[in-house]
């Protein structure tokens, strides 16, 4: 099962951001998986998490950020307000 889930998460890491079909395709195929709410399947992404004793949503979170760094989707963390310019003048 930790083969599976390396297997699934190197594919999402690895082809994420992909712009040929080939490689967008599998990305696409291991987001599915990960995305995936089914926790039956003995080979799910869910089920996997679960006996592996790692919690699903904190992966899905850490790989949802992998992706929007690796397709330049990521926003700023903090967009400066005209507090934060008052701030600097008065340092």
């Amino acid at each position: 099962m930790a083969a599976v889930l390396e297997d699934g998460v190197t594919a999402y890491m690895k082809h994420a951001g992909a712009t040929d079909s080939q490689r967008a395709e599998l990305f696409a195929d291991a987001e599915a998986w990960i995305e995936s709410d089914d926790g039956v399947s003995f080979y799910s992404f869910e089920n996997i998490c679960a006996v592996l004793d790692l919690n699903a949503e904190y992966l899905r979170r850490g790989l949802r950020a992998w992706k929007r760094r690796a397709t330049g989707t990521e926003a700023p963390e903090h967009a400066p307000d005209a507090g934060d310019l008052e701030r600097r003048r008065a340092s």
